[in-house]
């Protein structure tokens, strides 16, 4: 389940997920704050979009956000990038899943009051993450 500390931002109610790792987003500079948050739009999106995912996967999502093994540049907007990390569950059914979360960040130019966001989240196969990997822009690879 997400952390719930809550607050609203431009008539929306958003919920803190958390922070990032500001040398990871080396390649959004200046980036304006390191907080990150998921309004409760994003959130109904991801929920219609990909139940089963925001189901099983919600508690992750500060955990990618925090620490992804991967962040590519999304080729369609230059302030959004993609965060991907692969997981190993010991104890679960799934025993794998590489999660693969949108996110926007929040740049020179940008309403002051908005931060980095969360746009969607879903699981992904392992054969779209070695496309992403192949063809995508590379902006941090973790060691």
């Amino acid at each position: 389940m997400l952390t719930v500390k809550s607050g609203i931002i431009g008539g929306d109610s958003v919920i803190t997920i958390g922070k990032l790792d500001i040398q990871k987003f080396k390649a959004f500079r200046p980036m304006l704050t390191d907080e990150v948050i998921v309004t409760q739009r994003q959130l109904e999106h991801i929920q219609e979009r990909h139940p089963k995912d925001f189901a099983r996967y919600q508690s992750l999502i500060a955990d990618i956000i925090r620490d992804p093994d991967w962040i590519m540049e999304d080729a369609k907007n230059p302030s959004t990038c993609l965060l991907f990390r692969r997981f190993v569950f010991l104890e679960q059914s799934i025993k794998k899943a590489i999660l693969q979360v949108v996110l926007r960040i929040h740049v020179a130019g940008d309403d002051q009051t908005f931060k980095n966001s969360v746009i969607s989240m879903w699981e992904i196969s392992e054969r779209r993450l070695e496309t992403y990997l192949r063809n995508g822009k590379m902006l941090y690879k973790r060691e």
